[in-house]
């Protein structure tokens, strides 16, 4: 065994004690029976008061409200767009009924009622009154009423039609005023107009042409088919003609008349010494006085001795020639010198001698 170290007390064990238990008698004529100890509570958390359901057709609800006020605005906004659509359907209407009115209105004015169904058309397609003209004038029906447009426009010399139907009523009043023949001008005005032949000068053609055709002497028309071939019938298509040049045309008719009024006074003259006569300016009542005073001088042109010719006599009477003017007083001279026994062989209305001053 292990030796204990010096100074320690051997360590002893308490017995138990013994536990007196006082009972009264009572206690001891009952037990109590055992009762376990109560177990600790344990605490229960409250539930939370549930919300309370709202039914879902309640109309009082915030959905119900919320729907109910967008129903509401997609009917105002409807009804804005059936109001703005119906008005803007109004206002095209009313603007494709101008339009149709407006250019019906025009081109009946043109003698274009034909194209009603085709203005009608384009208005519904809702274009504007100017539009729709622009589109009309490239109809067939436009070319045939005004044929003269295209070339005009293709020449940069284009005319409305206002202008057009202007000069078609100053042709067919002159056609009247002048006695041509019915529609002679309404056939050509096509070719005036391309051959951009003026009212003015349109107004010269016709008097040339109702002048030389219609009021014309027999001695005008037999010149003008001498001179230039052109027939009494067809005198006034003549002048009219827009591709003979105006001026070419008053050289020819005022030469004719110098070349009748020769003819009337049996003074033989040919186209050339007309023609040079017109263009000195000679006239008409210049040449009846002047081609009267040739007449009585032609016995200068005939017998012996000293004498003239036709072409010489007119050159001195008319055409202001000097030299021809002193070869005819040289010869008139000389015939007074061998008839003046018996008088001068040509007299004026003043009893003097000789052929007097040259007219022009």
């Amino acid at each position: 065994m292990a030796k204990k170290p010096a100074g320690t007390t051997a360590f002893k064990p308490t017995p138990p004690r013994k536990q007196t238990v006082n009972m009264s008698a009572a206690d001891s004529a009952a037990p109590t029976p055992f009762s376990p100890p109560s177990p600790v509570a344990t605490p229960v958390a409250t539930p939370a008061a549930p919300t309370p359901t709202v039914p879902v057709n309640d109309p009082n609800s915030a959905s119900n409200i919320q729907s109910q006020a967008d129903a509401a605005q997609k009917l105002r906004d409807e009804a804005n767009q059936t109001f703005e659509t119906n008005r803007d359907n109004a206002t095209k209407e009313a603007n494709r009924r101008e339009t149709i009115a407006a250019v019906k209105g025009i081109f009946a004015s043109y003698g274009l009622d034909s194209l009603y169904a085709t203005i009608e058309s384009y208005a519904k397609l809702d274009y504007s009154a100017s539009t729709v003209s622009l589109m009309l004038r490239k109809t067939p029906e436009y070319a045939i009423r005004f044929p003269a447009m295209k070339a005009l426009n293709a020449k940069q010399r284009g005319i409305t039609e206002a202008e057009y139907i202007a000069y078609e009523s100053s042709a067919a009043a002159y056609e009247v005023q002048y006695g041509l023949p019915k529609d002679m001008l309404k056939n050509n005005i096509t070719g005036l107009l391309e051959a951009e032949i003026s009212s003015a000068e349109l107004l010269d053609r016709i008097q040339m042409a109702s002048a030389s055709s219609v009021s014309a002497p027999q001695e005008l028309k037999d010149t003008l088919k001498n001179y230039y071939g052109i027939n009494s019938g067809g005198l006034a298509g003549y002048f009219l003609d827009p591709t003979i040049a105006a001026p070419i045309l008053q050289k020819q008719y005022n030469a004719s008349l110098i070349g009748s009024e020769a003819m009337r006074q049996n003074v033989g003259l040919d186209v050339r010494t007309a023609e040079e006569l017109q263009g000195l300016g000679v006239d008409d009542a210049a040449a009846r006085g002047g081609f009267g005073t040739v007449s009585m001088a032609k016995g200068l042109t005939q017998g012996s001795g000293d004498i003239t010719n036709n072409k010489e006599l007119i050159n001195a009477t008319l055409g202001g020639n000097a030299a021809a003017q002193q070869n005819v007083e040289r010869v008139a001279k000389s015939r007074t010198a061998r008839f003046e026994k018996g008088g001068s062989f040509y007299s004026d209305n003043k009893g003097g001698s000789g052929l007097g001053s040259a007219t022009r």
